[in-house]
């Protein structure tokens, strides 16, 4: 599944991103208290799993042109987003692959 990510500037271009895959929760972040050899503890926080962010901003400078400028003003910016429907969504046993009746309709936002 991909995120289509649309922007365009004032002087008329544009540029178009695509930013693939299923978006993942943030994970709540560690915390961990460690003691220094001189007796003293502090408390740290730490991640235990990729960011997203940093999958994120590598789509994006994969994707830009060469030679883009940085932008100096104000930008407009549209952005479409596709994902897939939850599993609650749909039935169980034989029909399993069939919208549920009572489930929500299409979101055109």
């Amino acid at each position: 599944m991909a995120t289509d990510l649309t922007s365009e500037n004032s002087k008329g271009g544009g540029v178009r991103l695509i930013i693939p895959g299923v978006p993942i929760a943030k994970a709540r972040p560690r915390f961990a208290v460690k003691k220094m050899k001189n007796g003293k503890s502090f408390a740290m926080a730490y991640g235990n799993q990729k960011t997203e962010e940093g999958q994120f901003l590598w789509h994006v400078l994969d994707q830009l042109p060469k030679d883009h400028e940085l932008i100096d003003g104000p930008i407009a910016l549209t952005c479409s987003f596709r994902m897939p429907r939850l599993k609650s969504h749909y039935g169980t046993g034989k029909n399993s692959g069939a919208l549920k009746k009572n489930g929500p309709g299409p979101s055109y936002g």
